[in-house]
């Protein structure tokens, strides 16, 4: 029986070696001040998901001389998503943000009715001197 109980000791104590190896190191710095990483390619995914892309047109391109950029957006984003999308990808945040939903137009060919996409677009109003490069790699 001395034998068993000599080798369940040993056991034993080298689990418990192996645990303190395990622990986690526990640090003076408070949560909340820590980097928590992996964030930053999660949010820029949303924020690719909810810029779907720039709208270029005549008037729009025009308007980007005055601060202001025009963007088909998700049609579920809302104002605050889309500001946090500019403020992601670009670096810069406006000054405010104007939503405008399109319902898709009416097609007929012959009898048959159907329906084109809808869409939603978002005008992003930048702060005084503030530009921003929508048209890069075009």
């Amino acid at each position: 029986m001395g034998l068993i109980d000599k080798i369940t000791k040993q056991s034993t104590a080298k689990k418990d070696e192996t645990d303190a190896k395990k622990a986690p190191q526990v640090s003076d710095t408070p949560e909340s001040t820590q980097k928590k990483s992996g964030g930053s390619a999660a949010s820029k995914a949303r924020a690719y998901d909810v810029l779907i892309h720039p709208c270029v047109t005549e008037k729009t391109t025009m308007q980007e001389s005055m601060g202001q950029y025009t963007f088909v957006v998700d049609l579920m984003a809302n104002k605050v998503e889309i500001k946090k999308a500019i403020q992601t990808l670009y670096g810069v945040t406006p000054s405010r943000v104007h939503v405008l939903h399109y319902d898709g137009k009416s097609r007929r060919s012959g009898r048959f009715t159907g329906r084109g996409a809808s869409y939603k677009k978002a005008v992003v109003f930048m702060p005084k001197g503030v530009t921003i490069d929508i048209h890069e790699g075009v």
